[in-house]
């Protein structure tokens, strides 16, 4: 394609690009006083040449006549404020060595206008200063994933691991070795397989010194002294690589047993609004997450929301769990505010307030050792509703510490007793809690036994502690109407 037309003169200097993440030439500095505006370096509607390239150059000086990892290129991209258009990349490639050992993997981005080449040897390499370079990181290092290892209860270990054909000696070598890498390489490299790389339509003049950090990163200014008529800086195409919608457990981890991995890369033009908004939501994100242990999880959970749920039923989805939340806040409130203005709890079925107590507990204690899922919300959340049906049982009876008989191991007791002295209705109401809850044990345990037997035999488990408590969570969701027939036998 001919040449379109290009940037003033002295803005073509021959001034390299600095490489690095992120980043294509240094930016111009800042001056104490107020700064001007930022504009394109080049007009409405010019074509762009984009050149993509798979690198593992630390210094970013990439060598254009490798062929060992793939290219692409797309001609006559247009750049505008009505330019809208979408190319796709999809290959697949074998892992150098360097990779396979924690070396980064680079996506190196060149920009130029149509008709020239980002690649110094090329006649039609138009300067060093007329070249974006974008680089991103393919390769992200996160500390190794705890995998929570489970196992048949019975046999000890899942059937189809090689470790079930060991013996005890060299399964325990086995696990020290494991222990023993884990400790070596506390910190992996990750791969994910999808790049979406954008560039933002015109833009026109930006106040670039405002934008916070992690915007003015991805704003690359044109090195040196040219400037417009007035007085403003150039900078080019906004280019950059867009993480907002990855999820860190969709990222694989990278070892020397990883011999080709696919790529799929999409390359789209967005508006300036777009960028800011994702961009700023990152940030927060980002920063939400390195102030939380447990905030990458949740983090991740709200993407997965919004990338898999269609918008009409996510709204409706919010509303409704907004509605919940304020009739559930509401139910508490008004539950702790009666119950505090009772003296004791004539007429309600302490069964009842006991069996909801050891319901909490045990869901608590669920949640709690499946605490990787589990947004630190709902255990608080759950926690409180544990407290709640605790303090209620103080409001029944008088719980005291009293010395045993005489020749007891225990020097002491617990003393449980009554805040009032029961009716002939109340005896009879007692009298009905506990055939309701003898006749739904008739019932229950059996279930409860049968599944138990098949859990064990057939499922898999991080232990005995966690089968107990999956167990028992399993029956106490399934059962939870059983609570409810103290209350209807009144």
């Amino acid at each position: 394609m001919g040449n379109q037309a290009v940037a003033p003169a002295s803005a073509i200097a021959n001034n390299a690009p600095t490489s690095g993440e992120g980043l294509a030439s240094p930016a111009v500095p800042l001056a104490p006083a107020k700064q001007p505006a930022v504009v394109p370096i080049w007009p409405d509607g010019q074509l762009l040449d984009v050149y993509a390239q798979l690198s593992t150059a630390a210094d970013g000086n990439v060598d254009f006549g490798d062929t060992s990892l793939p290219s692409v290129s797309w001609e006559g991209v247009e750049y505008g404020p009505k330019a809208s258009w979408k190319h796709e990349w999809n290959t697949e490639w074998a892992v150098p060595p360097a990779v396979q050992r924690n070396a980064t993997l680079w996506l190196d981005a060149f920009v130029t206008q149509a008709g020239h080449s980002p690649d110094p040897a090329a006649p039609s390499y138009p300067g060093k200063q007329a070249v974006l370079h974008v680089r991103k990181s393919l390769t992200r290092y996160h500390p190794l994933r705890k995998v929570r290892a489970t196992k048949n209860l019975l046999s000890g270990s899942k059937d189809e691991s090689p470790k079930a054909r060991l013996t005890a000696e060299e399964r325990v070598a086995a696990d020290a070795a494991e222990l023993a890498e884990f400790k070596a390489l506390p910190i992996v490299s990750y791969y994910h397989p999808n790049v979406t790389l954008q560039i933002v339509s015109s833009s026109g003049a930006l106040a670039y010194h405002s934008f916070p950090p992690n915007l003015q990163e991805l704003v690359h200014l044109v090195e040196g002294d040219d400037k417009d008529d007035n007085g403003r800086a150039y900078y080019y195409p906004i280019t950059y690589a867009n993480d907002f919608w990855l999820l860190r457990d969709h990222m694989s981890p990278l070892n020397e047993t990883v011999s080709r991995l696919p790529l799929y890369v999409t390359f789209s033009s967005t508006s300036l609004v777009k960028f800011q908004l994702l961009q700023t939501l990152n940030g927060a994100f980002e920063a939400q997450a390195a102030a939380s242990s447990t905030g990458v999880s949740e983090l991740d959970s709200i993407k997965r929301v919004l990338i898999d749920s269609n918008p009409w039923l996510l709204l409706t989805t919010v509303f409704v769990g907004l509605l919940h939340l304020i009739t559930s806040t509401l139910a508490f409130a008004s539950d702790v505010s009666h119950t505090r203005k009772r003296k004791d709890l004539i007429g309600v079925s302490l069964r009842t307030i006991c069996s909801n107590v050891f319901v909490e507990l045990v869901v608590l204690l669920y949640l709690w050792d499946e605490s990787e899922q589990t947004s630190s919300m709902i255990l608080l959340t759950q926690g409180m509703g544990l407290a709640v049906e605790a303090w209620k049982i103080t409001k029944a009876v008088d719980i005291t510490i009293v010395p045993s008989a005489p020749g007891s191991l225990i020097p002491y007791k617990v003393a449980i007793k009554d805040k009032h002295v029961l009716t002939e209705d109340e005896i009879k109401s007692r009298e009905y809690d506990r055939q309701a809850f003898k006749i739904v044990g008739w019932f229950a345990a059996p279930c409860l036994l049968g599944y138990s037997i098949y859990s064990f035999l057939y499922n898999e488990h991080r232990g005995y502690y966690s089968f107990v408590l999956k167990t028992v969570v399993s029956f106490v969701h399934l059962g939870g109407f059983a609570l409810l027939i103290p209350q209807v036998s009144h």
